[in-house]
């Protein structure tokens, strides 16, 4: 990079006081370039100038990563091949600079528009670069991303033309070091860095530069004409390239290019040396433009340029600048064998963007095959099943698949959830022997198909079958793919050898074929497995490897399922809060892609929401997930989903329970049916048959030994326990049986439900209930029940839903009276008072029969005072009402600084279980009170949030920062906090993870984004 003639004092003084971000935005010619290279400290700036390749984030990434190098050459970072998610992607670069110092500059980024992918991924390297590297971004137009924050905080520090425009003093001094006149100089340019350089150099040579219109033409031309002959013929094939090598001109017959580009480089004239790829130079913008326009070439010597030009960058490994080169050239033949011969290395040098991108230069109506099944390939990696099936369909050809593409087909259906679909793909092919390596991935399909579908004996035909070829053909790829379904029929009947070995051979060759895809499900699914066996904390070590692998290259599926895998290893721990927003998340990115896998994560979010206690939730997360699961006919999600809800309504409503029971049975000993015996065992207890829970009780506690399933073991135990104690109360074998479900719970982790236990079996043995509280209570938070003692009312006890909602809607009286009409109009909007008067009534009646038959000898619960109805909240305790008076309580005390606060807040905190009346979501009577009480939620846990990370609690920080975001997940404070949390507890990768949705909530409702916090270590 050529030095300036001219100190700048006050320019470096403004960069060197630069904060996050710095950015110098000017026309062409206003000395960016020249400007940084001269400030910059070459042993701690990373430079990178941007090309039209840097639009796309992956090969965007790989130059940033490549410039980055040139000063930390011990940067630990890579980026997979088919890297997608452009926050992923620049987190884990932020994460691999660590602490280093370091100025990244990005010059000419208005090559990165704000339609471009990459200016996502500009965005998020502003966003979240460490504290200690600073990035300046030189363009001729304003960043493609919002800057008002940066600037409006401090952090932003910006150059515009008027600040780069040369003062009358830096004219002079340049034109002193000429022997020229300064005054004129400055006169004809206004201070334009190039046409003062420009001017100087012609007026050196005694040319007269008064005419300002056409300066730089007319200097441009006295300084081209003042060369020798050779410098312009290299000119003006140089122009026909954005970027070139000293090499490349020497094949095309410009012997002395070395020694010309050099001289040019050194003198500062018309060539720049690209700092962002080592050896490639290029014509500055407008000496490129006037040597076009001023030195053109015939159409034949521009044909031979080109192909001799293709020739040499394809052989030189240059293939994208190849492509270029023959895409000016027009030759659609000689692309398409290029891609083709070259889809390897295009892979490896660009990944599936670089491939694409070689695609697009094939019009539609050009492609043949093979470059319709590379699009569908390169589609396929990063994970747009829509695009990938389109284009795998185009390369069918006589309207019959090869076994190529067919698996490839079946392959996008059995990951989009559609198994039935991917199955009738497999069952058209007819395979002829004469492509083993495809015929074994397509029964490896098949047969994973038919494992979703609860078809074992199938599957196993299948994948003895795909196994065989597998073996004759030694293909590392399809022997993982053999292996993996080998895993999941072993994981499905409970051979726990067998399963341990076809996931470590599976792993071993995906790991030797480089298939990172299979590298990715392979783990995901020994994490599931691992869970099944109740080892938490290893299913979490495997998702360590996988999750992150999954963001980076952007297998959205899979990344799915790893989320699900470890919001279900962290349900199993105990860790509730973490768990839920893992599962939402999993839920939400199923949901967007149209995959009915969202039954799975449904299934087990439903199941945190019940250990919450938010019943309504819960019974709407697993209804959603039984209809997904019948539509996609998938047993393996059916079963689990059908239990979890028989499970949950055995109290309210024990017919419903024994209907689903009887469901799931359905489907027989195979997938889930543990937790459907637990299930059986529950709605046994219920129904007071002692014997048939027993039973049902004892089978699962067999088969979860037998399969080492631990949850289950402890769960069965308990259940088992409750039975014998039914048939024997007091039954001291019966009390140990819990004492070894709490032992158990202990040993995996899981002291929240330990707890449970242990607080259960304290209230067994003394064999009495809490005293101190009204014998009745009503639950509204999460869902509306009466309790007697502690034991739910049967929905059917109600006999008439609007006597429940009579009293849910005294409840949002607070004990405060409301008159009939009042009632009757909330009851039967609409409807004359006189003619529903009778109803009320009978409503009035059934809602004191309930009451008073809980309440026993206790007074009435609802009271009339003439025409007035109220809720006696001195007979019967509210847990809404019990939270907001905990909650005020707490947060009036914590206003004026007393001790007391943070008992009280984390008592009502505790309280909340879900919103009010959330079965209820359109009643406008519910309304005030839900909101009042969810806001109040939110500023309780915000509160708590923030003191716990005062006192280094930071893990439990971050859970009151989920519960508020699950409440509103658009709470920007919560992220925020969230993200600092989980960096001060050291949890730096999801630190990033949650930033990343912290950035889309906030892109959802049009708001820019704050940088990443800095994490506040105490």
């Amino acid at each position: 990079m050529s030095q300036p003639l001219v100190a700048r004092p006050r320019l470096s003084a403004v960069l060197a006081g630069g904060t996050r971000l710095t950015t110098v935005v000017a026309p062409a010619g206003y000395g960016k370039t020249t400007l940084l290279a001269g400030w910059a400290d070459p042993a701690r700036t990373a430079w990178h100038t941007c090309t039209d390749e840097d639009r796309e984030p992956r090969p965007a990434l790989d130059n940033l990563a490549r410039a980055v190098r040139t000063v930390l050459p011990c940067l630990d970072f890579d980026v997979p091949a088919a890297a997608r998610d452009a926050h992923a992607m620049t987190a884990a670069l932020c994460d691999a600079l660590g602490s280093a110092e370091l100025v990244l500059v990005l010059d000419d980024v208005h090559v990165v528009t704000e339609r471009d992918p990459s200016a996502r991924l500009l965005e998020g390297l502003c966003q979240q670069l460490p504290p200690t590297v600073r990035l300046v971004l030189s363009s001729r137009c304003p960043p493609p991303f919002p800057v008002r924050r940066l600037r409006d905080d401090g952090q932003l520090v910006e150059l515009t033309a008027s600040d780069l425009a040369f003062t009358t003093a830096e004219v002079a001094a340049l034109a002193d070091q000429l022997g020229v006149d300064g005054a004129r100089i400055h006169r004809a340019t206004g201070g334009w860095p190039i046409a003062v350089r420009l001017a100087a150099e012609a007026m050196r040579h005694g040319e007269v530069v008064d005419r300002p219109g056409p300066l730089f033409d007319y200097v441009a031309t006295e300084i081209v004409d003042r060369e020798p002959a050779r410098t312009r013929e290299l000119l003006r094939v140089a122009a026909r390239f954005p970027r070139f090598r000293p090499e490349l001109l020497v094949a095309l017959g410009h012997r002395h290019a070395p020694e010309i580009i050099a001289d040019l480089v050194g003198r500062g004239l018309f060539v720049e040396a690209l700092p962002s790829a080592p050896g490639w130079f290029g014509l500055l913008p407008l000496a490129a433009d006037f040597v076009r326009a001023r030195m053109s070439m015939r159409d034949n010597e521009l044909r031979e340029l080109y192909d001799a030009a293709a020739r040499w960058l394809a052989a030189g490994g240059h293939l994208d600048a190849a492509l270029s080169a023959l895409a000016e050239l027009g030759d659609l033949d000689r692309i398409r064998r290029l891609v083709d011969e070259r889809a390897d290395d295009l892979l490896r040098q660009g990944g599936a963007d670089a491939v694409l991108a070689a695609v697009r230069l094939v019009p539609p109506e050009a492609r043949d095959r093979r470059t319709w099944q590379l699009a569908g390939e390169a589609y396929q990696v990063r994970g747009d099943w829509a695009h990938a099936l389109d284009c795998l369909q185009q390369s069918v050809e006589n309207g019959r698949p090869g076994v190529g593409t067919a698996r490839r087909i079946a392959w996008l259906h059995y990951l989009s959830g559609a198994t039935a679909e991917a199955l009738a793909v497999c069952e058209r092919y007819e395979p002829d022997g004469a492509d083993a390596v495809n015929t074994s991935l397509l029964l490896s399909c098949a047969a994973s198909a038919q494992w979703a579908r609860g078809e074992l004996a199938a599957c196993r035909t299948a994948a003895t079958n795909a196994m065989a070829l597998a073996r004759d053909c030694d293909d590392a790829a399809a022997l993982a793919a053999a292996h993996t379904v080998f895993a999941m029929l072993a994981a499905a009947t409970g051979d726990q050898a067998a399963l341990t070995e076809h996931n470590r051979e599976g792993l071993r060759h995906a790991e030797r074929a480089g298939d990172v895809l299979s590298v990715i499900r392979i783990r995901s699914n020994r994490a599931s497995h691992l869970i099944e066996a109740g080892d938490y904390r290893g299913a979490l070590a495997e998702l360590e490897v996988a999750l992150p692998l999954a963001e980076l290259t952007g297998f959205t599926t899979y990344r799915s399922f790893c989320l699900n895998n470890r919001g279900e290893a962290l349900l199993g721990l105990g860790q509730l809060d973490e768990a839920t927003a893992d599962l939402v998340a999993s839920r939400t990115i199923f949901t967007a892609i149209g995959a009915s896998h969202a039954a799975v994560p449904l299934t087990w979010l439903a199941e945190t929401y019940r250990l919450r206690g938010d019943r309504e939730r819960s019974a709407t997360a697993y209804r959603q997930a039984i209809e997904l699961a019948e539509l996609n006919d998938t047993a393996t999600q059916l079963v689990p989903a059908l239990a979890g809800l028989a499970r949950l309504l055995v109290d309210d409503e024990p017919e419903t329970s024994a209907e689903l029971v009887r469901r799931a049975l359905s489907f027989g000993t195979g997938f889930g049916y543990s937790a459907v015996l637990l299930a059986s065992a529950a709605l046994r207890l219920r129904q007071g048959d002692g014997v048939a829970a027993r039973h049902a009780a004892t089978e699962a506690e067999r088969l979860a030994r037998a399969r080492g399933d631990h949850a289950t073991l402890a769960e069965a135990l308990e259940l088992r326990a409750r039975a014998e104690l039914l048939l024997r109360p007091g039954d001291g074998a019966a009390l140990s049986l819990v004492d070894d479900a709490a032992r158990i719970w202990r040993e995996l982790g899981n002291l929240r439900a330990e707890r449970r236990l242990t607080t259960a079996r304290a209230a067994i043995s003394a064999d009495d209930r809490r005293r101190g509280e009204p014998v009745l209570s009503i639950q509204a938070l999460g869902g509306f029940r009466v309790l007697h003692s502690g034991e739910p009312v049967p929905v059917a006890a109600w006999q008439s839903r609007k006597a429940r909602d009579l009293v849910k809607i005294l409840v949002t009286r607070r004990g405060r009276p409301v008159t009939r009409d009042a009632l009757i109009s909330l009851l039967w909007p609409g409807e004359p008072a006189e003619r529903m008067a009778n109803r009320l009534s009978v409503a009035l009646s059934t809602a004191r029969s309930v009451l008073r038959a809980q309440c026993g000898a206790a007074p009435h619960c609802v009271v009339t005072e003439g025409d007035t109805v109220r809720l006696d909240l001195a007979a019967v305790a509210v847990d809404v009402l019990s939270f907001l008076t905990d909650a005020h309580r707490g947060l009036h005390a914590w206003r004026h600084g007393r001790p007391e606060a943070w008992p009280l807040l984390r008592a009502a905190e505790a309280e909340y279980t879900g919103d009010f009346l959330e079965e209820d979501p359109y009643e406008d009577w519910a309304v005030e009170l839900r909101e009042e009480a969810r806001l109040t939620y939110v500023e309780v846990a915000t509160v708590l949030a923030g003191h716990t990370s005062d006192n280094g609690e930071h893990i439990t920080a971050s859970r009151y920062c989920l519960r508020v975001l699950e409440r509103d997940q658009y709470h920007e404070p919560a992220h925020l906090a969230l993200v600092r949390a989980l960096a001060a507890a050291g949890s730096h990768g999801e630190a990033r993870r949650r930033y990343r949705t912290y950035v889309a909530r906030m892109a959802e409702i049009d708001v820019e984004p704050r940088p990443f916090p800095q994490a506040v270590t105490t």
